[in-house]
């Protein structure tokens, strides 16, 4: 099985475009006092002491859940001849501003060499739900979830919306096209967790 090539997480890329685009629609037409009230609106997203998101990222997946779907995106031809399903998995929250980041890196226990024979990163992001920098047209359904549940077309990262905060989880494993669920089915367990704990 080929090594995963760590991703780079665009979701703080997508939320600083949020913003500029806000910027744009708040600086474009309408009177004065809309224009005022736009920018002010922008501005507070600034304001990590008012609009910072209380969310823990790294609090909304357990590492035995993100392991399990880990496993199950391994080849169904390959699972097999592997010693242990299980993975070690770390999460660390760099400072990001108003939304917040969770960086997750795993490796497989299952080792050949001395090495393990699979390991990458993937993140997910909480922010506002106000703040998602995906056009309507750009969005599809995950298989099997509900309408807050959307991926990116062309894209391995999905979202899930609750109230006033959406998480995008980018970089995620997929599944076989032939597996149950096709490739978003462990993605779209791990948005169903998510969901449940979000406030």
């Amino acid at each position: 099985m080929p090594l995963l090539v760590p991703l780079e997480s665009r979701a703080p890329a997508a939320f600083a475009a949020a913003l500029i685009t806000a910027a744009a629609v708040a600086a474009c037409g309408g009177s004065a006092g809309a224009d005022a009230e736009g920018e002010a609106e922008y501005a507070s997203y600034f304001d990590e002491e008012q609009v910072r998101v209380v969310v823990d990222p790294c609090a909304l997946l357990t590492k035995e859940e993100i392991s399990e779907q880990l496993f199950l995106s391994v080849s169904p031809s390959e699972r097999g001849s592997w010693t242990s399903p299980e993975f070690d998995i770390s999460a660390n929250e760099p400072e990001l501003g108003t939304s917040r980041l969770c960086e997750y890196r795993f490796e497989s226990r299952y080792a050949v060499g001395g090495g393990p024979v699979w390991h990458s990163d993937f993140s997910m992001t909480v922010f506002p739900s106000n703040a998602i920098a995906l056009a309507e047209d750009r969005r599809e359904p995950v298989e099997g979830g509900t309408r807050e549940m959307f991926k990116e077309r062309g894209s391995s990262t999905v979202y899930v919306v609750k109230g006033p905060h959406a998480v995008s989880v980018t970089g995620f494993p997929g599944r076989d096209e032939d597996e149950p669920g096709g490739p978003d089915a462990g993605r779209l367990v791990l948005l169903r967790h998510i969901a449940g704990r979000l406030p």
